[in-house]
Order: C-alpha cells, then structure tokens, then sequence
C-alpha cells in the first residue's frame, strides 16, 4: 500500500482511462466521481488541471466545442508555448481544443513542439500522439499524401513496440 496521494490519484485515473477504453463508460464515470471526490476531500487542488484535462479530453474526443472553449478559459491554459515535461498532458489537451475549434495553426505549432519536446526526452509515446494529431492536421488542410506519408512513418516506429492504441 501506498500513502502517496499523486500514485493514487493517477492509478484511479489510468482505471478511469482503462475503463473508458474499454467502453465501460457508467464504471468509468463512477470512477472519475471517485477520483474527483478523493481530491477534494484530500484538497489536492494542484492535481485538478491533470484531472481536468482528462475530463476535457473525453468530451473533445465527440468535438464538443464548449469543452474546448472551456478548456482554454483555464487559468493554467495559455498561448505561451512553454514546453514543460510535467504539463505535457494538459498541452496535448490543449492542442486537442485548438482542433476542435478549427484553430488549426495554433494546433500545428503546439504539435510541432510537443513532438520536439517528446523526442528531447526520449518519450516515444508522446511523440506518435503529437504526430497522429499532426496527421489529422494534414488530413483536415488537404495535404493528403503528407498525412499518409507521416502516418506510414509513424506507425512503423511504434509497429516494434505494439502501440497501437494511440492510432
């Protein structure tokens, strides 16, 4: 047993997660009433952004524009693009928003800076989710054989490894 705060908060959230993919949504739901419930008895105020930015990122992923615009009216949100490891989450939520509003060279640009930022620290993962939003991007704007080409490109670097859950 642990008595860290953080590793509960994030194990209940990867459940939270793990339940959502698997299409269990009520056990995921309760899930997350669980976890939101634990950081407010807990006054863990510091975590709402993560908590937050997983909850924006399921309604984003329906193209719910008010989640965007919500998400983007966080006081921790902004256009100032510093790229810090620990709030790689809430950027990638961030870029989500800017697709679903059509904001889609702020998109890029975030993108583009959250794969540089990924491939610096070796985080492979992170940086197939910035180009597969990076394919979307190409996708949307018509580049078509761009799209193609990096998705081809991206899936063979995750192809040794398995991930296809991000695809």
């Amino acid at each position: 047993a642990t008595d860290s705060d953080e590793l509960i908060f994030l194990s209940k959230l990867q459940i939270a997660a793990c339940l959502f993919a698997m299409g269990k949504t009520e056990e995921s739901v309760r899930q997350r009433e669980e976890i939101r419930s634990f950081l407010e008895n807990k006054n863990l105020l510091y975590l709402l952004p993560v908590f937050t930015a997983f909850e924006t990122k399921i309604k984003l992923l329906n193209g719910d524009k008010s989640a965007a615009k919500v998400w983007l009216d966080n006081y921790f949100v902004h256009d100032r693009h510093e790229m810090e490891l620990h709030k790689i989450y809430l950027h990638f939520t961030t870029a989500r928003a800017y697709i679903v509003l059509g904001q889609y060279k702020k998109a890029q640009l975030l993108c583009e800076e959250l794969k540089a930022l990924s491939r610096d620290f070796g985080r492979l993962l992170d940086e197939i989710e910035a180009n597969v939003l990076l394919i979307i991007l190409k996708w949307i704007a018509g580049k078509k054989q761009e799209a193609v080409s990096l998705l081809q490109t991206t899936l063979a670097c995750a192809e040794p490894f398995h991930f296809i859950r991000v695809f």
